[in-house]
């Protein structure tokens, strides 16, 4: 168990290139029922945050882009909801990931990776494809629905494309 942390955490440390600060986005709620049923609030923080305007080991200046992320990456949401849902639906691109809701509860967090195959930027900024919105439906019991649009997100490359290997030190 020690070795699979260790392991787990030196892969963290070769992930990050440089001081990653962290990028929450938030926007208000867009509620899809009429009066002032249920509504959503959406966080998102990306897990390695590579875009955050540091220097990488290459000595390469990395712009500054809080809605620009990796594939492989993981993505953590947080879901604050006004009142207690049935389930919620997270879709980026063509892909979407469903969850339960449980009684009593308010507030969702959860972790997705970025899908394979989706990337929008080249590392030099060149358009690729469009950007993608990452989406919220939650619903409750009684079937009020809500939607709750994310960030439009920019993916460029993969994490396995930042991770360098280095030379065995001579004894």
């Amino acid at each position: 168990m020690r070795r699979v942390l260790a392991i787990a955490l030196v892969s963290v440390i070769l992930l990050v290139p440089g001081p990653s600060q962290a990028q929450t986005i938030t926007r208000p709620a867009l509620p899809l029922s009429s009066g002032g049923g249920l509504t959503l609030q959406l966080m998102v923080q990306p897990a390695i945050g590579y875009f955050a305007g540091q220097t990488n080991l290459l000595g390469d200046t990395i712009p500054l882009d809080p809605n620009r992320v990796l594939a492989g990456e993981k993505l953590w949401l947080t879901l604050t909801c006004s009142e207690s849902i049935a389930g919620y639906t997270v879709q980026l691109g063509a892909y979407s990931w469903t969850f339960a809701g449980y009684p009593g509860y308010l507030t969702y967090m959860t972790g997705i990776l970025v899908p394979d195959g989706l990337e929008t930027l080249s590392w030099s900024g060149e358009r690729l494809g469009p950007a993608l919105t990452l989406s919220v439906t939650a619903w409750t019991s009684d079937n009020e629905t809500s939607l709750k649009q994310g960030p439009v997100l920019e993916i460029t490359g993969h994490v396995r494309q930042l991770v360098r290997t280095q030379p065995a030190r001579a004894r």
